[in-house]
């Protein structure tokens, strides 16, 4: 039973609910947050292991893991330059025009064939660099979602419960007042 005064009113009761609500929702949008970042990061790491691996082996430096790696691009590029000089050796006149067109062929097939091994390892130190900052990036988000509406929610609960002891105090001011005043006219009437 409510003792004179100390009551919480109509307007508290419905802050408390409101806010006890609004608590409760924030703490599920966080655990839903929490949830599906671990569902979700290890099919997200999963699906940049193969990138991960193949940058990693260019920037191993490792020479027969690099040309093995590299091999379908070597195979690409040797094809075009065989289509190229079965087209010459057909189509052009013989002489010295067409063994110019070949070897210039021969020479461009080996530049571009060099330079994908030149490059490999930085172009694998670049890969590396970049999944290592798409992973960072995926792990604070996940982190920074569920947290944020953790904060929320511990914000919620902390103005909740200063505003109720805010709301007690005046009340208990206005008890101390109401009781001083009710001594002085007691007095005032027994002085009388």
């Amino acid at each position: 039973m409510c003792m004179l005064f100390q009551c919480p009113s109509q307007q508290q009761k419905s802050l408390q609910t409101a806010e006890t609500g609004l608590v409760g929702t924030q703490t599920q949008a966080a655990n839903f947050g929490l949830n599906t970042a671990e569902q979700n990061l290890p099919s997200a790491f999963a699906a940049l292991q193969q990138p991960l691996n193949y940058y990693g082996t260019l920037a191993s430096g490792n020479p027969s893991a690099i040309s093995q790696l590299l091999a379908p691009d070597v195979s690409n590029i040797s094809s075009q330059y065989t289509q190229a000089q079965k087209a010459t050796n057909e189509f052009a006149a013989r002489g010295g025009g067409s063994t110019a067109a070949n070897e210039e062929n021969q020479f461009q097939e080996a530049s571009q064939v060099a330079g994908l091994f030149t490059g490999a390892r930085q172009t694998g130190v670049q890969g590396l660099t970049s999944i290592a900052q798409l992973l960072g990036q995926l792990s604070l988000g996940a982190l920074g979602g569920g947290t944020s509406a953790a904060t929320g929610a511990s914000n919620t609960a902390a103005s909740t419960v200063g505003q109720l002891q805010t709301q007690q105090q005046l009340q208990q001011q206005t008890e101390a007042s109401v009781g001083q005043g009710l001594g002085t006219i007691i007095a005032l009437l027994v002085g009388a």
